[in-house]
Parts: C-alpha cells; sequence; structure tokens
C-alpha cells in the first residue's frame, strides 16, 4: 500500500501518500500460513491471520473484499505474536511497575532467545564481557564474521550484545550495566 514504510527512491511511501503523491509499486510475494474467519455477523467478520513478515494484513484484507465483489476494511488489528514471541509472554507496564528484580532478571536473561537465528560468539574473558558491556571491545579474535549481526554470549548463556563488522566493528545494542563482585566477575544486572 502506499501508507506503508516501504522506500521509493530512497523516500518513504507514507511521506509520498501525505503528498498526495502515488508511486507503481512492484507486487511483492509474501506467504499466509493461516487465514481463518473466527466469527462473523454481517456486516462484520473476526479473522485470524498467521503469515510470514512484510505481509500487509490490511492490503489482504482489502483484496479479500475486492476478490467478494465488493469492499472490505480494517476497522481493528492486533498482533498477537512475532516469531517466537507471544502477546501471553509479555509483560505490560503495570507488570514491569510490580515486577520484582528477580523477575525482571528472569525476563532479561531470555533476551538470548529472542533472537536465535544470529551467530554467537561466547566470551569465557571476564576482561572481554566488560570490554562488551563498556562499548569497548573489537573483536581481536575476528570471530565476528563481515555483513552479519552476531550475538556476543557470556558462558552463562546471558545476552551481552549485538554486534556487526562491516568492515568497521559496529555495537548495535548493549544489554545491562556491569559491576564487579569480591571474584571480580562481570555480572549483568
Amino acid at each position: 500500500p502506499m501508507y506503508s514504510a516501504l522506500r521509493h527512491e530512497g523516500t518513504r511511501l507514507y511521506d509520498l501518500a501525505r503528498e498526495g503523491v502515488t508511486v507503481e509499486r512492484p507486487a511483492r510475494t509474501r506467504t499466509v500460513f493461516q487465514f481463518k474467519l473466527t466469527h462473523w455477523a454481517p456486516p462484520h467478520a473476526h479473522f485470524t491471520v498467521e503469515c510470514e513478515g512484510g505481509t500487509y494484513v490490511r492490503t489482504l484484507i482489502h483484496d479479500l473484499g475486492a476478490s467478494l465483489g465488493g469492499g472490505a476494511v480494517v476497522t481493528r488489528l492486533r498482533r498477537t505474536a512475532i516469531g517466537p514471541h507471544r502477546v501471553e509472554r509479555a509483560l505490560s507496564g503495570t507488570g514491569l511497575e510490580d515486577a520484582t528484580k528477580e523477575s525482571i532478571l528472569q525476563f532479561s536473561n531470555r533476551l538470548a532467545a529472542a533472537v536465535p537465528q544470529l551467530p554467537s560468539v561466547v566470551l569465557e574473558d571476564p576482561l572481554e564481557h566488560r570490554g562488551v558491556l563498556c562499548g569497548s571491545w573489537t573483536d581481536p579474535d575476528q570471530r565476528v564474521l563481515e555483513g552479519e549481526p552476531h550475538r556476543v554470549m557470556s558462558p552463562r548463556g546471558e545476552l551481552l550484545a549485538i554486534v556487526e563488522r562491516r568492515p568497521e566493528f559496529k555495537f548495535h545494542r548493549v544489554f545491562g550495566e556491569r559491576f564487579e563482585n569480591e571474584q571480580d566477575e562481570v555480572i549483568l544486572r
């Protein structure tokens, strides 16, 4: 659709649409794994859709209406899952306010599972941990391959950072702060 974040010659389509400009947009193939009618009370219908990323559900519904010889619009849209992440496992704003430090730590330990598709580099040396958490680690052993984001992990499976080499070394995100205990061990908090 014109109201999308896709770009045409470097400009977002929604910016062009707001200016009243319409441009030709190439069709893109997307997979819809499931499209299920869950409630029908004419003229309203409720659907659940399981689809791959980049699918425009509003366009899907528009196309459904057109194929039925009429029209259709989305009046309410709710995303319930993104990949392995489900809304029923999310913490709400009030859930965060009421959470204990332990429950937040337990939740943050699942960060590594949030990006399982990324290759991992495990750092055994606590000095390297410090470097990552301070944003000064440069991967001297060249374990991060060029052009592909990597997870930087502690030996205990904690996600320390997401980094990339292209060709310069870049930190996309560093997770947590560091402090030292009696054994001079770096711990995320």
